[in-house]
């Protein structure tokens, strides 16, 4: 076999004659290194001993007579297989050239068949980051893979968990093409990571077949006439899932499973009491946090203790199912591992600028509405205390500053409000007439449909019926009120503060409870798309307009990038 590896940048051609290791046959023989920025390779015969390419922590071995890819994670000479691949209706390789690409850095081979034109080109990096390049083929397919969970992942938004239970007897899930997929690898200790450019691309996990499927046993993906990339990372305990117990309940819980490396590591579980799932980022210290993920004052579920790794559930979110642990990022100030992360493989095959378009870490960062960052309870009651204890003169302009600022805060979050509303009447068209294009699509329509009109009517039925110009004129009022130091100055100004913080309340919830229904919306959109190419455009559609409308989060809304407060309407 020809062996195509990596040695310091460079591409060493080597003669394989010997034995196969765990599935892979050992180097006799090396060429010598050749410069990466060589032109491609003369065209050659197949040889019927096959190639292999090789990276640091990836070998991808090439078998002609059956057209067929394997893929093994390696650790010095230990192999481990890892997937299969096939590329269209190729089933035999006959002729190859050795290819090198010098802006990323990658080397490989094309694969020709019976035409001048190749069927396929396949690129390894120092990172074990693989490309599918499609030629004549268009369709890759890979096999073997066990996964015991394959995500749909997203900063913005929540992530889409698929698995032999959600196949509801299909033998073939479609998923949305959001241009990355995480498998997570029976045995925990290997995650294959696929990404691809936006475009016009189609895929879907296979089950492996028997009626007692347990696992995700295939990936087919259309390319379009456009890369994938493909990198499977290992690594012991690089992913766990654990089912929850009541025992959790009411108290701190260290669980068995501790990192393995450094990252920004989730911990995804369902919510019990808003009936939706959630990747929480780990926290580093005990935090009790109000609203938000979960309504009410409670515990923040995830943290590490040094080494241990600590849950804390409570009766407002009693534990169901499975405590799901991964990582999409690597850590912020300590990415020095071997690991290569989603999000950096995302980066390294992408580009950095079409990385971050796609993954969109801009939107997970909060709306900072004020300056201050105060909520209309935390200015009002502080600005209450002051014309209680007689100290309106030493802050006289801080309160007129916040008396404005309430009517703006207030303002600003029934905005944020109504754009959830539009969003759901805007969509409701745009579904109806993909019905028009499509009539197959009806059913699923009606459903998502159905919980649009939710979403409007949440809105309807909940946002205030106070007019803006009405909370200006009570703000107008308390300045008077505090300011000219009126002998009723106490009492008015308590009874328009409370007003405001009623109306401000009510929004501030309201958008709190429209973000969960999108993000209920986007599951319920994932779900129905599995059962066809057509659905899963569908389901598409809809989490790219929602993820829209997630972005860049108030206080109260659910946030990948969160880190936990306490109550925002203390001051100090």
């Amino acid at each position: 076999m020809a062996r195509i590896a990596y040695r310091q940048l460079t591409v060493i051609l080597t003669v394989i004659i010997g034995l196969a290791c765990a599935g892979l046959p050992a180097a006799a023989a090396a060429a010598p290194d050749k410069p990466v920025a060589d032109a491609a390779g003369k065209l050659e015969v197949f040889p019927p001993y096959g190639v292999t390419l090789q990276s640091p922590s990836q070998a991808v071995a090439f078998d002609g007579k059956t057209g067929r890819i394997t893929i093994s994670t390696c650790q010095g000479d230990q192999f481990k297989r890892r997937a299969e691949a096939t590329f269209g209706s190729v089933a035999q390789f006959k002729r190859y050239r050795s290819v090198h690409s010098a802006s990323p850095t990658r080397h490989g081979i094309e694969i020709y068949c019976d035409s001048a034109e190749a069927e396929f080109t396949v690129l390894v990096d120092d990172k074990g980051i693989i490309e599918f390049r499609p030629g004549k083929a268009r369709q890759l397919i890979l096999r073997g893979l066990r996964l015991a969970y394959g995500l749909v992942p997203s900063l913005v938004g929540t992530d889409f968990l698929y698995d032999a239970n959600t196949a509801a007897g299909a033998q073939r899930l479609h998923i949305p093409s959001l241009n990355l997929v995480l498998g997570l690898v029976d045995g925990g200790d290997c995650t294959a990571v696929g990404v691809w450019p936006p475009g016009e691309q189609s895929a879907a996990f296979g089950l492996e077949s028997g009626a007692g499927a347990k696992f995700i046993d295939s990936f087919t993906f259309d390319t379009a006439g456009q890369s994938f990339y493909f990198s499977c990372q290992e690594k012991p305990g690089i992913w766990h899932a654990e089912r929850l117990k009541r025992n959790y309940l009411e108290k701190d819980t260290t669980i068995a499973w501790k990192r393995p490396f450094e990252a920004k590591w989730l911990g995804r579980f369902f919510i019990t009491s808003d009936e939706y799932d959630w990747p929480f980022y780990f926290g580093s210290k005990p935090a009790k946090i109000w609203g938000r993920y979960i309504r009410g004052w409670y515990t923040y579920p995830l943290r590490f203790d040094g080494d241990r790794t600590v849950v804390h559930f409570e009766k407002q979110f009693l534990p169901k199912g499975d405590l799901l642990i991964y990582c999409l990022e690597p850590h912020p100030t300590d990415p020095s591992n071997s690991i290569v992360t989603p999000a950096e493989v995302m980066a390294l095959a992408l580009g950095k600028e079409q990385a971050e378009k796609i993954l969109d870490p801009e939107g997970t960062v909060e709306q900072t509405l004020l300056d201050h960052r105060l909520a209309v309870c935390a200015m009002t009651n502080t600005m209450q205390s002051w014309l209680n204890e007689g100290k309106v003169a030493e802050h006289r302009e801080q309160i007129v500053r916040w008396c404005d600022d309430t009517a703006a805060f207030i303002r600003m979050i029934r905005q944020r409000d109504q754009a959830f509303a539009e969003f759901a009447r805007a969509l409701k068209a745009s579904l109806s007439a993909r019905v028009a294009e499509r009539a197959g699509l009806a059913g699923s329509v009606g459903q998502l449909q159905e919980s649009l009109t939710a979403i409007q009517g949440t809105c309807e039925r909940e946002l205030p019926s106070v007019e803006l110009e009405t909370v200006r004129q009570w703000t107008a009022e308390m300045k008077k009120a505090a300011v000219d130091n009126r002998s009723d100055g106490k009492k008015t100004f308590g009874k328009l503060g409370g007003q405001c913080r009623s109306v401000a309340g009510t929004q501030d919830d309201l958008a709190r409870a429209l973000s969960i229904q999108v993000i209920r919306l986007t599951e319920q959109a994932a779900r129905l798309g599995v059962s066809s190419p057509q659905h899963a455009r569908l389901a598409e559609e809809v989490i790219v307009k929602a993820r829209q409308v997630l972005r860049k989060p108030t206080w109260w809304e659910p946030t990948r990038r969160f880190a936990p407060k306490s109550d925002p309407g203390n001051v100090f």
